[in-house]
């Protein structure tokens, strides 16, 4: 898939989850490049610094948070981790260690949301051969706190990924389940 193919991949998702988001009562504005074809992504700028930006600010006047950050992906599905034994998936490091620092410093909460389509997985076990599908996600400052693991290479976050699983920690996984799949798709 080029990249272009997958930006739009991920627009299309964007788009599903902010018509969710809609439907239960979210004004939502969406954050886009701030030049057309830099390609560089939406940025939060501060007196100390510029942020990667979540792709979307929502506002409900009725719900506990008036206002969130929501950063939406869309994945096939999760990946099986042989190492750890279960279902993962997950973000640039750096992008992470920004939208922890956005959140600090807006004071806004940020949800990342996976949007998995699901479907057969390679090198899963034959009693989990079917990836998890659905609208998974949580609050960016419960996910750091949750983290399935973090691949590193440079210890700089350049080039590192933090990874989440639905099924751990055991007693309260990192990622919950948020929608079905065909909710979200229903609304698309």
């Amino acid at each position: 898939m080029t990249f272009s193919e997958s930006l739009n991949v991920g627009r299309v998702a964007e788009s599903m989850i902010a018509r969710w988001l809609m439907r239960r009562g979210f004004c939502v504005l969406p954050v886009y490049e701030k030049a057309e074809r830099e390609y560089k992504g939406p940025q939060l700028f501060s007196f100390s610094g510029e942020f990667v930006a979540p792709d979307m600010l929502a506002f409900n006047t009725g719900s506990k948070a008036p206002a969130i950050f929501v950063e939406a992906k869309c994945k096939t599905g999760f990946t099986w981790s042989r190492r750890h034994e279960r279902f993962e998936t997950g973000i640039d490091l750096a992008h992470h260690l920004d939208y922890l620092e956005a959140s600090k410093r807006t004071g806004l909460p940020l949800w990342v949301m996976f949007l998995q389509k699901g479907g057969a997985v390679k090198d899963a076990p034959r009693d989990k051969p079917d990836s998890p599908r659905g609208l998974f996600g949580n609050e960016i400052g419960v996910l750091d706190g949750r983290r399935s693991h973090t691949y590193d290479p440079d210890n700089g976050g350049k080039g590192g990924m933090v990874y989440w699983s639905p099924d751990f920690p055991a007693a309260s996984p990192a990622l919950r389940l948020i929608a079905s799949y065909e909710e979200i798709a229903q609304e698309a």
